[in-house]
């Protein structure tokens, strides 16, 4: 099931709006709360959730079985009225809400948080932080208007100001890639089904009412050498202000929003043969103002509200900070040898089904770029990802199962494509077969009349491995035997004067 997504002015989506006297109605405008769709949204109210007695809770059902409401509590999921779990959820928590059936309305006691009389007004939220994993806070948008993630000020136990969480972002405490899934579907109630992917929004302004995701690098410990010592916990103080009323204007510049021109990505894509389980957003890619290690452009695993599901990751736990799993890993442009991303596909409660790995924007990626995929559990060169399409492969009965592979990137400034029209006067390697191959491949090449030149051998890295002839004329084949060479892609390069062809091949004993 695709997840539809209205947008007004890109990111206003999904308006939330209402009020009665005593109680806050919360409805989506058009879509409302679909049944069997988590959908994220936060307690925008004075007041919480009340206990199950309450008429206004009973008129919803069983929860765990008509409804569900699932918040992050920093370790795991509570979920209210399931168990005698009653802990209240308090105005500007984040949370997930699902239902069976369709509803037009989350109902919740008191009066909208927001009020024109106070635009200083604000409210507190409790930050998650885990020892040595990301903490992961679910915040909502809590005010009655459009909200800029810069007016979170982080402060201790104490009720002292530390710093905004815009200064946090630039000191690398916060991912300020705030992610916010706006449907989620099939849950546990009233069983396992499966659920549509997930989509993740990168900006800094959110519609009211909106919930979504902060996550903390820093460990407690880190924070405290940081401010010289705080008290925790540490609070998150949301403020309402009056300046950022209305809608975004569309062409109001969001760096976190509109992506930069430089650079590429590579989606990495499962589907189950039957296309009921698919997970599409994680990616690799490089850009100009990214680093080799973490940085605002690579955003955190986040944990699903559902027991049966698929998660593509980048594990970077060899990091000295933010050693965690990543859903984006972006590099440099820079290439001093070749480029290596290691990913985890992860399948969870999903037994006995044939799945498919695919890579659909490949096409997007200058040809330059040259991408081979292995398989690390079984030690092989899987090929290169422009020819292969996607990758078959099937789940055992395992409860939890992984799958782990590598891409592996090269570029090359000077590339000339064989067999092309640019080749300056009909210089350059034309053929390689077989491709890949098991021990001697063989290298059609032409040359100008009365040209010279020479054929070598590179690794990934690029050391020179081999020369296999150092003065080739006219036009023919020549072979390479690569017995005693390991598994690998390697870079055949053919070079005169000034002139470079290169032709990439895989060598699988």
């Amino acid at each position: 099931m695709k997840v539809k997504i209205f947008l007004f002015a890109f990111l206003l989506m999904f308006t939330l709006c209402g009020t009665a006297i005593g109680e806050v109605v919360n409805t989506y405008a058009d879509v409302q709360f679909k049944a069997n769709v988590y959908q994220m949204t936060c307690n925008f109210s004075t007041t919480g959730f009340q206990p199950m007695d309450q008429q206004t809770w009973v008129d919803y059902g069983t929860p765990g079985t008509d409804w569900r409401v699932s918040a992050w509590n920093g370790s795991g999921y509570n979920r209210y009225g399931e168990g005698g779990n009653y802990e209240p959820l308090l105005r500007g928590d984040g949370f997930w809400f699902i239902s069976t059936i369709d509803r037009a309305d989350i109902r919740f006691e008191g009066e909208l948080s927001w009020v024109d009389a106070d635009p200083d007004g604000y409210t507190e939220i409790n930050l998650s932080l885990n020892g040595q994993t990301p903490g992961y806070t679910m915040v909502g948008n809590p005010f009655n208007q459009t909200w800029h993630l810069s007016h979170i000020d982080l402060y201790d136990g104490g009720d002292n100001f530390l710093e905004s969480v815009t200064d946090a972002v630039n000191g690398g405490v916060f991912n300020d890639n705030f992610a916010i899934w706006l449907e989620y579907v099939n849950p546990d109630i009233p069983a396992n089904v499966d659920y549509s992917d997930m989509n993740l929004l990168r900006s800094s302004w959110h519609a009211r009412h909106l919930s979504g995701w902060i996550t903390c690098n820093f460990t407690e410990a880190q924070l405290q050498q940081r401010h010289n010592g705080f008290s925790p916990p540490l609070k998150l103080r949301l403020k309402s202000t009056g300046i950022y009323q209305g809608i975004m204007p569309e062409d109001m510049p969001d760096p976190k929003r509109d992506e930069p021109e430089s650079g590429w990505d590579l989606y990495l894509a499962v589907t189950s043969s039957d296309g009921e389980y698919q997970k599409s957003r994680s990616k690799l890619g490089i850009r100009e103002d990214a680093s080799e290690v973490y940085d605002a452009n690579d955003i955190n695993l986040l944990s699903p509200p559902v027991s049966s599901y698929i998660q593509v990751y980048f594990p970077h736990h060899e990091w000295d900070f933010a050693p965690f799993n990543y859903i984006h890993d972006i590099r440099s442009m820079e290439f001093d040898g070749a480029k290596e991303w290691d990913f985890t596909v992860r399948i969870k409660n999903i037994e006995n089904r044939d799945f498919t790995l695919d890579w659909p924007t490949i096409d997007e990626i200058p040809e330059n770029y040259s991408l081979t995929l292995f398989d690390v559990d079984n030690n092989r060169v899987i090929g290169d990802m422009r020819d292969l399409g996607q990758v078959a492969f099937r789940t055992g009965d395992g409860r939890e199962q992984e799958f782990h592979y590598r891409v592996v990137c090269e570029y090359t400034p000077e590339w000339v494509g064989p067999g092309s029209s640019s080749l300056p006067g009909g210089f350059g390697l034309t053929n390689a077969y077989p491709n890949p191959f098991n021990n001697v491949v063989n290298l059609e090449y032409t040359l100008p009349m009365n040209q010279n030149a020479s054929l070598k051998v590179f690794d990934m890295t690029g050391k020179l491995v081999d020369v296999i002839n150092g003065n080739l004329q006219g036009a023919g084949t020549v072979s390479w035997n690569a017995n005693g060479m390991q598994s690998g892609v390697y870079m055949m390069k053919l070079i005169s004067g000034d002139q470079v062809s290169l032709k990439k091949v895989i060598l699988m004993q």
